[in-house]
């Protein structure tokens, strides 16, 4: 067994032991995640080559293959390896461990019966990893586990990226521009790197080099993709003291999107600090008006009030 099936054992036996029953073929009775009407989220390569590894090891039919189908194809009632409970209980997805117990917004209702109808976590992108255990870990684990298993450079670049930005949404700023840079050398004229190189290297404070990415993103056509790319470079001109490029990079960001807050907000921000109150108060208001409750926004108008 690899490294990558040995961890997610353990990992799945421990989230097992933290958050499930005694039962060792099925949560319960209602049987909803287990039918063709349950919407399942794509399964990772990881989940789906250890379940593999597991009915192989044990012995269970049917086939991965057919598995596979019922998730793309709804192709049967019920999931292949459902009869009267879970015959692959201990080697199931993630994802069938974690729904019901926890609910995203995203999600569909809970079955009435569903014994965790009363005891769901509700979650948001912004709570999962300090709710869900091992969550974060799972994560990393399966896009470096897609990196590993990339048949070409294309695909491995897009796995890279993958895993950095999940780097990224765990703010782990280090590892994520060390896993951008690795793909830059794959497809240095890869918008996609250039735009997320730029995005952490602003994060950590690189401005320099978060203006060398965004630019030759931005050349490269990558505003098609990313025009809040503007939204960026505009900050980063200013983090840097070039007030025209700052200009020129906000102006455009207000026109690529008008019903952006934020696009708004960096103009804003601009003119407060080449001393502009007026027109640093207008579109700050512009600005909150799309979107009432942003942080930064309140913040500016707060500081331009008090200036």
């Amino acid at each position: 067994m690899n490294e990558f099936f040995t961890r997610l054992r353990e990992i799945y036996d421990d989230f097992d032991r933290e958050y499930m029953t005694d039962n060792d073929t099925g949560c319960g009775t209602c049987e909803l995640c287990c039918t063709k009407k349950f919407s399942y989220p794509p399964l990772s390569l990881l989940d789906l080559d250890y379940l593999d590894y597991f009915i192989k090891e044990h012995n269970i039919t049917p086939c991965i293959e057919t598995f596979k189908s019922f998730i793309e194809n709804k192709d049967r009632d019920y999931c292949p390896y459902w009869n009267k409970g879970c015959t692959v209980y201990k080697g199931r997805p993630f994802f069938c461990r974690t729904y019901g117990m926890f609910h995203f917004d995203s999600e569909q209702p809970l079955h009435p019966s569903c014994i965790y109808q009363d005891k769901t976590i509700e979650v948001t992108a912004e709570t999962r990893y300090k709710k869900i255990k091992h969550l974060p870990e799972y994560l990393e684990m399966r896009y470096k586990y897609e990196v590993v298993k990339a048949k070409n450079n294309e695909e491995k670049v897009k796995a890279l990226v993958t895993l950095g930005g999940e780097y990224i949404n765990q703010f782990r700023f280090e590892e994520g521009l060390s896993t951008f840079l690795e793909a830059e050398k794959l497809a240095p004229e890869d918008i996609n790197v250039l735009y997320d190189l730029g995005f952490v290297y602003r994060s950590m404070n690189k401005f320099t080099e978060a203006k060398e990415k965004l630019e030759k993103c931005i050349a490269l056509g990558g505003e098609d993709k990313y025009p809040y790319v503007y939204q960026h470079t505009g900050f980063v001109y200013l983090s840097l003291n070039l007030f025209d490029e700052a200009l020129k990079a906000f102006t455009k960001a207000t026109e690529l999107e008008p019903e952006v807050a934020l696009s708004y907000l960096g103009l804003a921000l601009y003119y407060f600090t080449c001393g502009n109150k007026e027109k640093a108060m207008e579109l700050c208001r512009k600005g909150l008006e799309i979107e009432p409750d942003h942080k930064m926004g309140q913040d500016l108008l707060k500081s331009i009030n008090e200036a």
